[in-house]
């Protein structure tokens, strides 16, 4: 495990403020294993090693769609736990959580989303 850890590290693995590792070892591979053999690949070795992200908060296109795709898995999930304890949505409760992209109130959504009696009740006491 240490190994892996060391490997992650020397291809660019980020300590987050809250003590997590943001990872990027999959994907890094997934890029160099496409590169092949050869100059393009060592290239990519060496960006890995120096990169040195921006995000979050940096406002790029990547943390915008990060965010949407948060905040939409977000929406899925509201949704989701409300179907399966039988709770009936209507079209515009659907619609305004599907459309929904501040993830503090979606968040508060989907702790509501595990009591509330009526889909309807998502929305109250904003």
């Amino acid at each position: 495990m240490a190994d892996d850890t060391d490997k992650s590290r020397s291809r660019g693995s980020i300590e987050t403020d809250e003590g997590g590792d943001v990872d990027r070892v999959d994907w890094a591979e997934i890029v160099e294993i496409g590169l092949g053999e050869g100059p393009g690949r060592d290239y990519w070795r060496h960006l890995m090693a120096t990169y040195t992200p921006n995000f979050p908060g940096s406002n790029t296109i990547v943390e915008e769609y990060w965010l949407k795709g948060r905040a939409k898995g977000q929406a899925e999930g509201i949704l989701h736990i409300l179907e399966v304890r039988g709770i009936e949505i209507s079209d515009s409760v659907r619609e305004r959580v599907a459309d929904c992209t501040d993830l503090d109130v979606l968040v508060s959504w989907l702790d509501r989303s595990l009591s509330v009696a009526h889909a309807e009740e998502l929305f109250g006491e904003e």
